[in-house]
């Protein structure tokens, strides 16, 4: 997005670049799709709030 508000809209596939020791050539998941990162976690407990929303929305469905 420009400073002006327009966009440029991508229809593409992201592939990941892993460097081998020295930045030359290739490792093994070089060119598999998408991209790395960080998981970052701001809730500890955020694991047991999703099992817990998922068994209440099942029973609920049930």
């Amino acid at each position: 997005m420009w400073q002006t508000g327009e966009e440029l809209r991508l229809k593409a596939i992201a592939l990941d670049r892993e460097f081998s020791g020295h930045l030359h050539g290739w490792r093994i998941t070089d060119g598999s799709a998408g991209l790395r990162g960080e998981l970052l976690k701001s809730d500890n407990l955020a694991e047991i709030k999703l099992f817990a929303a998922t068994f209440l929305s099942g029973a609920a469905g049930a």
